[in-house]
């Protein structure tokens, strides 16, 4: 049936009932709506026993319905005749609904000012309640807008067109409802999404970070109870590749009881150690590094200054680049839904704006799910038996605490322990990285694809590349091609990987890294530690991040310009310690100047190269250290070196006139052979051929300039 046009039997039906004049003060939409209805209904109804079921699903079909939409106006037409199934019960239009424009504005007030889903119900119940004490006590108060006098009982105990049917049509939008019940936040799930692409971007010029917390439970030694790990991560927008992130414990604080969260002072190392080993852009482009609004967010603060007097990250990032990166928010709400509500919610920063790293999250949690431990998105969707595993671990941890850390690492678990999962993630990671099977927006576009082929006779899945293809004799070639053509199964586009596209993207000359010892202008003065050489030539750091360990560091300074100085002992100065890139640090003298970085005094294992640098170090600083000694014994070492040189003088001579007797010759031949096997037993007791303990110091050689070629009598102009 047409819905402009009605079925002889609808106008009769209309007729019989007295409706036709009604049927004019419709409009044609409503009329148009009414014929469709009526219609349908009429068809159920006339339908045999068993057909109603085809009818009613063929009815859906036809209006792109559902079939209950059709049971709707079956039962509106039982309970209120062919008027019930009018679009605003018998209303010319909006002027002459049953419920004046003020009543339905009012109850689609007091439905949006309720926080329950059943409000429709009980905002209905509350307003018949209304009706019934303004009708017996005619007391204004009760009053309902829209109404001078309460209205009459249609005949079913409410007023006419005061139905739950009527009310529910007031019903607020899905967006209106959640900004009235929830707010801002929640009210942009029901508006469209802003899309962006990766396409048109370069390597490094949008870099998103964010904090997560990891969906496993794991075990350590020394802590008394289970943790989940956590730590910052970093995504770069166009290649979508996770650079390595930064993983610790949520260990647990007994002394002050609590949880040790991430810190802020952590998030700025962890931005600069992402500018130190990955770079940023020095093109128009530049860096944009997005932050967001709680843990990972930069330092801004004006009781802090770094040594420039820069009082945030992001101005002194800026100055330092030249303007080239600068910091962003991912999108901060923290504002009333309207001004006059004058309360706002917790500020937050919208997951929309850094999506990539959200999506990259995901992907990660998936890829872990294998892992044993699981603890659930959060404590209330977690695993019930994770209560009574935790109580049995913690028992265990303590029944262990004080055998040997051996036997400790031995003890069985229902966790990974801290080293275990630490790995297993750096192999999540990786595998992302080097994951094909992806469907990463704008890839093809970007040329982050491959054209492959194989031959016909080649095992399904073995692909080719286009370079072996061009590389193949032509004739080969040209069947290859033919086979092609003739069938479309032997050539395919295959994606790269995030790591290809990264390997393909690095080499930009744009692209250039932070030196570490600029990180220091990043840096509020404040947070460097005071630290003084101790007697054995040592530096030692300890850092609240990284409790139970210490430390230490050589006092030999690489300074800016690459030389080597050294501090002496007992003198005091301030390191700036980055707990995630604890090998170096600089150091800067008590005035806040930077002299330079300090390298850490680590174990060695069986690097040789690693091994041999240590030891040239420490022959350096041997060098150093022993120059007061030799300036104070050099007068001694001189009268010594006198005295040999005359006996053996005189020891030559009698050797020539051959006056020594065959006792003094051997006793001269053996002093001299216990020398020379005491030397090479020193040179080769670690495998090396030189004595590094009495190596001469090695000094950098001494830069030069114009003036260096200049013959040493030449008169120069005065510079004044």
């Amino acid at each position: 049936m047409h819905l402009t046009q009605a079925d002889p039997r609808i106008l009769t039906l209309i007729a019989n009932d007295g409706g036709l004049n009604d049927l004019k003060d419709l409009n044609d939409r409503q009329k148009s709506a009414l014929f469709a209805k009526l219609g349908a209904v009429l068809l159920v109804r006339d339908a045999g026993h068993g057909g109603k079921g085809g009818i009613v699903a063929a009815i859906a079909k036809q209006h792109n319905i559902s079939k209950a939409a059709v049971h709707t106006w079956i039962k509106l037409y039982k309970d209120n005749g062919w008027t019930g199934l009018i679009d605003g019960r018998r209303a010319a239009g909006e002027d002459r609904a049953a419920l004046p424009k003020t009543t339905k504005q009012w109850v689609q007030d007091k439905i949006l000012r309720s926080q329950r889903e059943d409000s429709v119900q009980e905002v209905h119940r509350q307003v018949i309640d209304q009706w019934n004490l303004w009708r017996r006590t005619g007391d204004p108060q009760y009053r309902i807008p829209g109404f001078n006098r309460p209205p009459k009982d249609a005949g079913k105990g409410i007023p006419a067109g005061f139905s739950y049917e009527n009310f529910r049509r007031c019903q607020p939008t899905a967006f209106a409802a959640s900004l009235a019940r929830q707010g801002t936040i929640a009210s942009y799930r029901d508006l469209p999404s802003i899309l962006s692409t990766r396409v048109g971007t370069r390597y490094l010029e949008t870099i998103f970070f964010d904090d997560q917390q990891y969906d496993n439970h794991i075990r350590v030694p020394g802590y008394d109870r289970p943790m989940r790990p956590l730590g910052f991560n970093a995504l770069d927008r166009l290649t979508a590749f996770p650079f390595t992130p930064h993983i610790r414990l949520r260990w647990f604080d007994a002394d002050a009881d609590t949880h040790r969260h991430l810190t802020q002072r952590e998030f700025v190392w962890y931005v600069i150690t992402i500018l130190c080993t990955e770079g940023y852009r020095t093109d128009d482009a530049g860096t944009r590094l997005v932050q967001e609004h709680g843990t990972a967010k930069v330092w801004s603060n004006k009781a802090l200054a770094t040594i420039g007097g820069h009082l945030s990250f992001k101005d002194a990032i800026n100055s330092i680049t030249g303007g080239k990166v600068w910091m962003d928010d991912s999108g901060l709400f923290n504002k009333a839904a309207f001004a006059e509500m004058l309360y706002g919610p917790k500020s937050s920063g919208n997951p929309r704006f850094k999506a990539p790293i959200e999506s990259f999250f995901h992907a990660v949690r998936t890829y872990s799910l294998p892992l044993i431990g699981q603890a659930g998105r959060n404590p209330e969707m977690a695993p019930e038996e994770n209560y009574g595993i935790d109580q049995y671990e913690r028992r265990i941890i303590r029944a262990v605490k004080d055998l040997p850390p051996a036997l400790q690492e031995g003890i069985a678990s229902n966790f990974l322990t801290g080293i275990e999962f630490t790995s297993l993630a750096m192999l999540i990671y990786d595998a992302l990285a080097a994951r094909t099977d992806h469907q990463l927006e704008g890839w093809a576009k970007c040329g982050f694809v491959e054209p492959m082929w194989r031959w016909a006779e080649d095992q399904p899945g073995m692909w080719r590349t286009r370079a072996e293809l061009a590389g193949l004799p032509a004739h080969l070639r040209d069947h290859a091609l033919h086979q092609q053509s003739q069938d479309p199964r032997l050539s395919t586009i295959i994606n790269w990987s995030p790591t290809q596209a990264r390997d393909a993207m690095e080499q930009d000359p744009a692209i250039k890294r932070l030196s570490f010892v600029d990180a220091v202008h990043l840096l509020p003065s404040s947070w460097a530690k005071a630290a003084t050489v101790r007697k054995n030539h040592e530096i030692h750091i300890t850092d609240e991040l990284l409790p139970g360990e210490t430390f230490v560091y050589f006092p030999e300074i690489t300074t800016p310009r690459g030389r080597q100085e050294f501090l002496r002992q007992g003198d005091n100065v301030m390191i700036f310690f980055n707990p995630l890139m604890p090998d170096q640090v600089i150091v800067c003298d008590q005035q806040m100047v930077v002299l330079g970085t300090l390298t850490r005094n680590v174990r060695i294992g069986n690097d040789a190269d690693q091994l041999e640098a240590m030891y040239r170090q420490r022959s350096r600083l041997k060098w150093v250290a022993e120059a007061p000694v030799r300036r104070a014994m050099q007068p001694e070492a001189d009268r010594r070196a006198a005295v040999r040189e005359i006996n053996d003088d005189l020891i030559a001579r009698a050797k020539e006139a051959d006056f020594l007797s065959p006792a003094i010759r051997t006793t001269a031949e053996a002093a001299e052979k216990g020398r020379k096997t005491a030397a090479a037993s020193r040179l080769q007791k670690h495998g090396k051929a030189t004595d590094w303990d009495n190596a001469a110091s090695h000094t950098p050689a001494a830069s030069t300039g114009g003036l260096d070629d200049l013959d040493d009598d030449r008169d120069l102009p005065d510079a004044l």
